[in-house]
């Protein structure tokens, strides 16, 4: 296995996906946080262990895919149904925070189960009420919102301005995201921050609620712990699904 970088374009260049890493065991596809796009699980490839393979998606709008940003998570997850690779689909699915909905989204309403769910830094939808709608915040208050999610990794004004209309779209597709009635019969792996304010460590437990399988795991760090602590968020995201088996139950 080896680390390594090639980009596919897909659904007529508004899909990309990125090969971070190869590997002859199972597959991790990651869908990437609001604003956020494939290379932001670059450093979490390179730290991974044994035979896993990672690839990640950039959506519309997104890193090098083309077109606006959708602002629906079912929107999403039939754009890849239809367009992203089935053997991949049917691996392990990897999401952070926005993206930890729709790897629960896709999980749920695939004809077929993935071996695995992992959500990282991504609030469990029924406890969305207990926080401001960031979607419904002015520029400046989203901004300064977004920067206390984490300490480390701040956002410059300029850069802020710039991916200001796909950050937006995003939020508004994870604010109002519908989660299923039915808990998944997949494994599923929660991981939070321990210094996230915008998924408190404490709700983080309530995942057992959307699968029947659930295990619960932190790492040290804010919001973006998978740049700010790839090493210890790959061991546990390795330790997992180590322990899930041949199969998904």
């Amino acid at each position: 296995m080896s680390t390594t970088s090639s980009y596919m374009r897909l659904a007529d260049g508004r899909l990309g996906l990125r090969r971070l890493r190869d590997g002859a065991g199972i597959s991790v596809l990651c869908f990437p946080h609001a604003g956020g796009q494939s290379l932001a699980f670059r450093d979490l490839a390179a730290q991974l262990r044994g035979d896993i393979s990672l690839h990640a998606v950039d959506p519309p709008g997104h890193g090098w895919a083309l077109g606006p940003p959708l602002t629906s998570i079912t929107e999403l997850v039939s754009l890849y149904r239809e367009h992203l690779p089935p053997g991949l689909l049917a691996g392990a699915l990897l999401g952070h925070s926005m993206g930890g909905y729709v790897a629960l989204e896709l999980a749920a309403t695939a004809p077929f189960s993935p071996r695995a769910v992992i959500v990282g830094a991504t609030r469990p939808p029924h406890r969305r009420g207990e926080y401001t709608a960031l979607s419904q915040l002015d520029d400046a208050a989203l901004r300064q919102t977004l920067d206390q999610g984490d300490a480390e990794a701040s956002t410059p004004a300029a850069l802020f301005d710039h991916f200001r209309p796909i950050i937006r779209a995003d939020l508004r597709a994870f604010d109002e995201y519908q989660p299923p009635e039915r808990p998944l019969a997949t494994p599923l792996l929660a991981v939070g921050g321990l210094e996230d304010a915008l998924c408190r460590s404490e709700h983080v437990f309530d995942w057992h609620i959307y699968a029947d399988r659930c295990e619960v795991d932190f790492v040290a760090g804010g919001h973006l712990f998978m740049q700010s602590q790839p090493g210890a968020y790959a061991t546990r995201i390795s330790r997992f699904l180590a322990g899930i088996g041949p199969t998904c139950g």
